[in-house]
């Protein structure tokens, strides 16, 4: 057990300076991106499993809007991540007989496309590995703290 001693005012602002502004923001987001870089490995693996380029565009940045905060996310080359994660239907074209596109062999024409199963890799990722983000946020925080 620890015992800490306090004297005056002085002693109790010195000891409070780390959990006032300006200080304590910039020691949250540094905790937060801690936390969100262990969940950056992970993920990459199980986008590996589907996309090396899902894989190779997986990114680890401050939030916009909500401070302080990191988001885990995918970048501009893997687009189709909702796709992926989300799954999609069966679909073909409304009007016409058939749906051609371009493939790998020429063009393809066909009634309909078979959709995709969901692969919820980002959930699956996230309940595997909370508790080290959350001990790496710990750590963050206690790394940070003056004593």
């Amino acid at each position: 057990m620890r015992t800490i001693t306090i004297t005056g005012a002085d002693g109790v602002h010195r000891m409070l300076r780390d959990y006032m502004v300006p200080k304590l923001p910039k020691r949250l987001q540094d905790a937060t991106k801690a936390g969100a870089q262990v969940f950056k490995a992970p993920l990459r693996a199980e986008a590996r499993k589907v996309s090396k380029r899902m894989a190779g565009d997986i990114k680890v940045v401050r939030a916009a809007r909500e401070r302080p905060a990191t988001i885990v996310k995918f970048g501009k080359r893997a687009w189709f991540e909702h796709i992926v994660i989300g799954g999609s239907r069966d679909h073909g074209p409304r009007t016409a007989n058939a749906l051609a596109f371009k493939g790998a062999q020429g063009f393809i024409v066909t009634k309909r496309v078979r959709g995709v199963k969901p692969n919820p890799m980002v959930a699956r990722v996230a309940d595997r590995y909370e508790r080290q983000a959350y001990t790496a946020i710990d750590a963050s925080l206690d790394k940070t703290e003056t004593t």
